[in-house]
């Protein structure tokens, strides 16, 4: 039975720190607000691979991906790899603020020290549990609201999928017969490019 999920992309080395633990939170810019279930993470191309050494995942960066199967690993890049589930999230506005303020020298001149506010209010444990600096959240931010996903009961796929393994819904031109107009609908696709954020898709429950 299909069921509406999301399908997430995500890079190897964010992924190996989930998958430890060490990572419960999931910085974005954009999330699906009003949803809830199950998030499919999608192990992006490129260096460094993330590589399944029988039972043990390692990140890789000198082999190519035929010197890594020929060693017996399976590379994990472009494949989904794993879902967790998805209820909760923390919201961490971008603050740009002027506080006004300063002090009368002794020729009764007024001494502006406005401080101007800029970034993210945080602390370290939600830092620790994003796997991030606070520097590398503000570059990521660039000025705009950002969203923690908090990751719950994660799911480790022994076999990873495909994406086509998932579909999404796609508008495409009916032809009903020849002395019919064609309309467009919705139809129910097979997804073969990876979303640069998160995409809709419907997958197996």
């Amino acid at each position: 039975m299909l069921e509406k999920q999301i399908l997430m992309s995500i890079q190897p080395q964010h992924f190996a720190n989930i998958k430890t633990g060490k990572k419960t939170r999931e910085l974005r810019t954009v999330i699906p607000k009003n949803f809830v279930g199950w998030v499919n993470l999608y192990c992006t191309k490129g260096k460094p691979y993330l590589c399944k050494f029988y039972e043990k995942y390692e990140l890789v960066k000198c082999y190519t991906y035929e010197e890594l199967k020929n060693d017996g690993a399976e590379p994990l890049n472009g494949k989904v790899v794993a879902r967790f589930w998805f209820d909760e999230y923390s919201t961490y506005p971008y603050v740009d603020t002027s506080i006004p303020s300063g002090y009368e020298d002794w020729d009764g001149n007024w001494v502006d020290q406005t401080k101007e506010e800029m970034g993210y209010y945080i602390n370290g444990e939600e830092l620790e549990q994003m796997c991030l600096s606070y520097q590398e959240m503000f570059d990521y931010g660039k000025g705009k609201d950002l969203y923690a996903i908090h990751i719950k009961n994660l799911e480790i796929f022994d076999k990873p999928k495909e994406l086509g393994e998932f579909k999404h819904y796609v508008s495409k031109t009916i032809y009903s017969g020849m002395d019919c107009q064609p309309y467009q609908d919705e139809v129910l696709m097979p997804i073969f490019k990876a979303p640069q954020n998160f995409m809709y898709c419907w997958g197996e429950e």
